[in-house]
């Protein structure tokens, strides 16, 4: 079975926590250049999200100690705990950060993943990068801190793709081998950026090698990009995510109706859903339509009223 389950990862981390910070000292240079640049430009008590905080060292700690309220968020227990003693002024959730939510919608002011967006699929980080939009305020800044070795990724198989995307990699970290990880070029993570209708102000690079993997010659090739959240644009967005694709559209929350609503308005243009709409309005008992991508969760061809339903 590939180990690629929120219960391993975070039983990985939980055994990580004791000895990651040790493993990494040579990068947090780099990292303490960006939380600077950051930092010199925030508004006394900002709200930041730290998501994939681990032992709260350095990112959450850094925003702390400079009078910030800070949240970290970790999959891993262990992490959650190390952090909690380390870095007494912030809040820590325990949470997967695919299931966190911000508590009674709260805004952030900067909202940062640096080097946590391994462990899942592109179309959760898709996901993701879209809900830190709308997690940060209007002028807010989202940040994204990762990084790539291109010899050891090809020398094991993997490749990137053309849009610049390696995904199902496994890899040793740390003494444990992760399945199903997935890195990106700059090109690629600046791409995804701004489809979420961010607009990317820096890219902060550096290259480090990894204490505890000295037979590597290749440095890891580290980047942050700093994007900014405008206000909501026309096209661009920032725009909810449906949360469920698969239900049936009698049992769709409001939330998925409204980001239903909005998707398809934006996909095609308005005469076209005009045309659509009229169709269904003139449509008798005895007609049929075939609705291919309805977004519900028929298999094959479900008949449901005048409508067959094909899932795509």
């Amino acid at each position: 079975m590939p180990d690629t389950g929120i219960s391993f990862l975070e039983s990985a981390y939980d055994q990580i926590s004791t000895i990651y910070e040790d493993a990494f000292r040579a990068h947090y240079q780099h990292v303490q250049r960006v939380l600077d640049g950051i930092t010199k430009d925030l508004s006394p008590k900002s709200r930041v999200l730290d998501i994939g905080s681990g032992t709260g060292r350095p990112v959450t700690d850094h925003f702390a100690s400079h009078g910030h309220i800070v949240t970290g968020v970790d999959i891993s227990l262990g992490m959650v705990d190390l952090a909690r003693k380390k870095v007494p002024k912030a809040q820590f959730i325990h949470s997967p950060m695919t299931m966190f939510e911000p508590p009674a919608g709260e805004k952030y002011d900067v909202v940062i993943a640096s080097h946590s967006l391994y462990h899942i699929p592109l179309a959760q980080i898709r996901s993701m990068i879209l809900k830190f939009a709308l997690w940060t305020k209007p002028g807010g800044i989202v940040v994204i801190g990762s990084s790539y070795r291109r010899q050891l990724l090809e020398s094991h198989g993997y490749r990137f793709d053309s849009r610049g995307w390696a995904e199902g990699v496994s890899q040793d970290f740390l003494g444990h081998m992760f399945d199903g990880m997935t890195y990106g070029l700059e090109t690629a993570w600046s791409g995804l950026l701004e489809q979420a209708g961010l607009q990317i102000v820096e890219i902060d690079r550096g290259e480090f090698t990894r204490d505890h993997e000295q037979h590597i010659d290749e440095p890891d090739r580290q980047f942050y990009f700093l994007a900014r959240r405008g206000a909501n644009n026309p096209l661009f967005g920032p725009y909810p995510l449906p949360e469920n694709g698969e239900q049936p559209i009698e049992s769709l929350g409001q939330g998925d109706t409204d980001a239903w609503t909005q998707l398809y308005t934006r996909l095609l243009p308005e005469h076209e859903v005009q045309a659509a709409i009229s169709v269904f309005q003139a449509t008798t008992a005895k007609q049929k339509i075939l609705c291919v991508g309805a977004g519900t969760k028929g298999r094959g061809g479900t008949s449901k009223g005048n409508c067959v339903l094909i899932q795509i």
